[in-house]
């Protein structure tokens, strides 16, 4: 019974998968043939990217300070922040809470540009990991849900603000 239960969960995020690459390489294909970005160019460029290159550069810094000079240091207030700001309150707003942004600890900051599009994609594929165990939790058949994820994922909303505000 439970072997028959773990192959038909295989099946269904098997299924899952395929169906949210399909529509994600058609999504991803529109921007591109449009010469465009997953990062908005008003509170994309300046706040959001910033505060991700900015949080991998704040993490490797606590670390190095923790394996090179063996103390623990974390930063609380940088000038480098506008006219100078407390580091958590500020990064707290953007990137601090959200554990997927714990990989910009692995990626410098010239390539935090990709992280950022991958970060997009990897919520957007979790969130429909988590509209999938609801609607499923409710006793909705396997194939409805899979019918229903896509619209739900690839909906006009979610299309405009995973651009607009990803962190959110």
């Amino acid at each position: 019974m439970k072997k028959t239960k773990n192959i038909e969960r295989f099946k269904f995020y098997g299924g899952y998968t395929v169906l949210f690459t399909i529509c994600m390489i058609c999504t991803s294909l529109y921007f591109i043939y449009n010469k465009s970005t997953f990062i908005w160019s008003v509170d994309g460029i300046s706040q959001h990217y910033n505060a991700l290159a900015y949080y991998g550069e704040y993490l490797r810094d606590i670390l190095w300070n923790l394996f090179e000079k063996h103390s623990v240091i974390i930063p609380t207030y940088d000038f480098s922040i506008g006219y100078g700001a407390d580091v958590l309150n500020t990064l707290h707003y953007y990137v601090i809470g959200d554990p997927l942004n714990l990989l910009a600890v692995f990626v410098s900051k010239e390539h935090t540009e990709i992280l950022f599009h991958v970060l997009v994609i990897l919520r957007i594929y979790l969130a429909g990991i988590t509209f999938s165990v609801f609607a499923r939790s409710r006793g909705n058949r396997s194939s409805a849900v899979l019918a229903g994820v896509p619209i739900y994922l690839f909906s006009e909303y979610v299309l405009y603000f995973f651009c607009k505000h990803p962190f959110f």
